[in-house]
C-alpha cells in the first residue's frame, strides 16, 4: 500500500505543479480527487483509524493555509492542495510538507522580488506591502507579484515523502 500512496502523491504533485505553472490555478477535480484518494487509501490501509488519520491531515493542511487565503495571499486551490496532501499523508506529513514548501516559496519569492524590482525597488515594495496590512495606503510600487505556490507545496510534499520528518525532528 505504501507504493500506491507514493504513486498517488507524486502524481498529484506533478499534475498540480504543471497545472499551476501553466494556468496559475489548480483544478477542483485534482484537489478533491486527491482528498478522496487519501481518505480511501487511509481506510483500506488502516480501517477507521486510517480514515481518521487522513481526515485529521486533510483538516490540518486546509486550516493552516486558510488564513492566508482569506487575507488574499494565496488561492483556494493552494489550500485545497494542502488539504489533499494532508489526506494522503496525515497531519505530521502535511506539517513537514508545508514547512518545506514555505521555505522554498519564501526563498523563491525573495529572489523574484529582487530580480523584478532591483534592490531599492524590492525594499520599497516590501515596505508598502507591509504598511498596507495595517493602514489603508496607496502603494508606491503598484505591481502585484504572483508565484504559483502549488509548485512549492508539491515540492514540500514530495521531499517530505522521500526524506520523512527530518526538518520537524530538528
Amino acid at each position: 500500500m505504501e507504493n500506491v500512496i507514493g504513486v498517488v502523491l507524486i502524481a498529484l504533485a506533478v499534475l498540480s505543479t504543471a497545472w499551476d505553472i501553466k494556468t496559475y490555478r489548480i483544478p477542483n477535480w485534482l484537489t478533491f480527487g486527491g482528498m478522496t484518494a487519501g481518505l480511501v487509501m487511509g481506510g483500506i490501509a488502516n480501517g477507521l483509524q486510517g480514515v481518521q488519520s487522513s481526515l485529521t491531515g486533510l483538516l490540518a493542511g486546509g486550516l493552516i493555509l486558510l488564513p492566508f487565503f482569506l487575507l488574499g495571499g494565496m488561492g483556494g486551490g493552494d489550500v485545497k492542495l494542502a488539504a489533499a496532501f494532508g489526506a494522503i499523508g496525515g497531519a505530521y506529513f502535511v506539517f513537514n510538507a508545508l514547512l518545506i514548501g514555505a521555505i522554498a516559496g519564501g526563498v523563491s519569492g525573495i529572489i523574484v522580488l529582487f530580480v523584478k524590482f532591483g534592490i531599492v525597488g524590492a525594499f520599497k515594495k516590501l515596505y508598502w506591502d507591509l504598511a498596507a496590512l495595517f493602514v489603508k495606503v496607496k502603494p508606491a510600487v503598484n505591481e502585484k507579484m504572483v508565484l504559483p505556490y502549488g509548485v512549492f507545496l508539491s515540492l514540500g510534499a514530495v521531499l517530505s515523502y522521500f526524506v520523512g520528518g527530518v526538518l520537524i525532528a530538528l
